[in-house]
């Protein structure tokens, strides 16, 4: 264990589902005035760092969930009388700065609803990717049924994600998947990515809503001044379903990843800026009015 001031850094071999617990740990220290840092490296031991508001409440804390627990509810004592005693005209900054951003939220539309993702979805998911074995699809990286419950944990623990279910209103059952990730709430960016749906819903109003939800809620709740939109160069399909959206090519990341398969990809690299949304969202209004199926 590090200490520099303010920062302890503790290093564990903890890894499946703890870590996810223990990121959703993080996530709520930091709405009670911690900054947490939770990289997650493939094969490599998780490190977490975290800076409690008040005095370190941190300190000697191992890296098991009762201790973090306790972690927690210590620090929400300390960050509340923090808050209040910080001037009036400055409160209002901090809170929003020591918030999650963004919290975790649901939305519903006419034919779609999003939810936080969580374990009680993995049947319906596991159903939807073998709609069309959207798992064989080369340049995707959807799971295949067996593999669908260690996604669902692994999009649950990145610390810049915020992930969702899509649900068709229709049916109530979960049909995909959809993230807010890469997510910069310095500079208020967000991308809104890792997409996929059952292939029965594919070319439907479902993806315009979906995208309508979502894009809605970044740029009139979270005050965004860019959301992106990313796919694999040879996603066609994706890539004709992001421009009809509204969002503008930004340009092509070469060589932007390695692909499970061993294959580089190019990525396709758009975005929707703040001054155009009014437009893009009259857009997609229109579109769900004049094709409804």
């Amino acid at each position: 264990m590090v200490k520099s001031p303010g920062i302890i850094w503790h290093q564990s071999n903890v890894t499946g589902r703890k870590i996810a617990e223990m990121t959703r740990l993080c996530k709520v220290l930091i709405c009670h005035g911690a900054a947490c840092i939770c990289p997650l490296g493939r094969g490599a031991l998780p490190t977490f760092a975290a800076r409690l508001t008040g005095r370190d409440v941190a300190q000697g804390f191992s890296a098991t969930l009762s201790t973090w627990r306790k972690i927690l509810r210590k620090s929400a004592v300390n960050s509340k009388a923090a808050v209040e005693n910080v001037p009036a005209e400055l409160s209002e900054k901090r809170r929003r700065h020591m918030s999650v951003w963004p919290a975790p939220f649901s939305l519903e539309g006419k034919c779609v609803s999003l939810e936080p993702l969580s374990q009680k979805h993995h049947d319906d998911l596991v159903e939807a990717c073998t709609d069309g074995d959207l798992h064989k699809i080369w340049y995707t990286t959807i799971p295949d049924a067996a593999g669908m419950a260690a996604e669902i944990e692994r999009r649950l623990a990145l610390p810049t994600m915020l992930p969702f279910a899509i649900l068709e209103n229709a049916s109530g059952k979960a049909v995909g998947m959809t993230t807010y990730m890469n997510i910069d709430s310095t500079s208020r960016r967000l991308e809104i990515g890792s997409t996929w749906y059952r292939k029965s819903v594919q070319r439907t109003p479902l993806n315009t809503e979906c995208k309508l939800l979502l894009l809605q809620y970044a740029f009139e709740e979270l005050d965004c001044i860019c959301v992106e939109l990313r796919t694999h160069v040879l996603n066609v399909q994706s890539r004709r379903a992001i421009e009809r959206v509204g969002a503008k090519l930004d340009g092509i990341l070469r060589s932007a990843a390695v692909m499970p398969n061993g294959t580089i990809r190019d990525t396709a690299a758009y975005s929707i800026i703040a001054s155009e949304w009014g437009s893009v969202k009259a857009n997609l209004l229109w579109r769900l009015e004049t094709h409804p199926r």
